[in-house]
């Protein structure tokens, strides 16, 4: 038997006894009875290896997070520029293209203003980084 097969008897086992595996450790290891137990001093003298797998397994976990919550704040916020660079939204402005009396009307303040009330999580963050 492989050492796959091997956890999944353990596995199937612990379902049919109802037992978790972090009720199992824990108990495993709080237990005087079992404190000399040739399984039990093995896995203490392996806690320096099992810590470093729970902490590589942890990361993986933690960077998907990350990498998720980085596609849905970038789709909001592109999302928020497409909304607020449209001409109609208020805050389109083409200096190209601009008169003299467009220029004496514009108000930078006003624009961020609006960019603000719009898009505020955008906002924020380039306010942090910029």
């Amino acid at each position: 038997m492989d050492i796959s097969q091997k956890v999944d008897y353990l596995l199937n086992t612990m379902q049919l006894l109802q037992i978790t595996l972090p009720q199992f450790i824990l108990g495993l290891l709080s237990s005087k009875k079992h404190k000399n137990d040739p399984i039990v001093l093995n896995f203490t003298s392996q806690i320096n290896n099992i810590i470093e797998v729970v902490n590589k397994y942890l990361e993986t976990g933690k960077k998907n997070i990350q990498a998720l919550a980085n596609k849905i704040t970038m789709k909001t916020y592109v999302s928020k520029i497409e909304t607020i660079a449209v001409e109609g939204s208020g805050l389109h402005f083409n200096a190209a293209h601009a008169n003299v009396q467009q220029l004496e009307e514009f108000d930078i303040d006003d624009l961020a203003w609006k960019m603000k009330a719009d898009a505020p999580y955008l906002w924020e963050t380039l306010g942090k980084h910029c």
